[in-house]
């Protein structure tokens, strides 16, 4: 009887210890920092054309219905005089689809400014669906191209697809 005892004992103390043993990895309460850890364009490259989307990415979930609503209100975009740029913070729905609980997308309302540094403001007040702030306004500096730099980007796609027909009619010819 005295052993059973043990046993059960053993068994329950072993039992509570498992509950306790999580290693915060898991996604459960386990509270972690919040932090931007990429921003990406649609165009992918180092100046941002005119009618690019930006892609924020943060380390947790910012898009939860339970946080969407004051996230919504956390990013600003400043021209180089200091002036508000007119945005549209766009968020999915992490219940849709949770590959995109981490991205958050700012599009212009209008172009961004040519040939302009533009800020964008991410406030303190930023909150995962875990609960942590973001705790400190994180800003991050992009460039638009020049108008000479998308008229070069675009005469640059004309002559490779110039050059793609060049190719396709040489080996057109040479099939005769």
């Amino acid at each position: 009887m005295k052993k059973i005892g043990f046993l059960m004992m053993c068994l329950v103390l072993f039992s509570s210890s498992m509950v306790f043993a999580g290693g915060g990895k898991g996604g459960g309460d386990g509270k972690s920092t919040l932090e931007l850890t990429q921003v990406t364009t649609e165009s992918g490259s180092e100046e941002v054309q005119p009618e690019d989307v930006l892609t924020l990415e943060f380390s947790n979930n910012v898009v939860n219905m339970s946080v969407k609503e004051n996230n919504m209100t956390c990013f600003s975009v400043a021209d180089s005089q200091g002036n508000p740029v007119e945005i549209e913070v766009i968020m999915g729905d992490d219940q849709v689809d949770r590959s995109i609980k981490r991205l958050v997308h700012i599009k212009p309302v209008t172009s961004w400014k040519a040939g302009e540094k533009h800020l964008v403001t991410v406030t303190k007040d930023l909150s995962g669906k875990n609960g942590v702030l973001l705790g400190k306004d994180v800003t991050y500096e992009f460039t638009v191209a020049s108008p000479a730099a998308q008229a070069s980007g675009s005469k640059m796609w004309m002559i490779g697809f110039a050059a793609i027909i060049v190719l396709a009619g040489g080996f057109a010819f040479a099939k005769k």
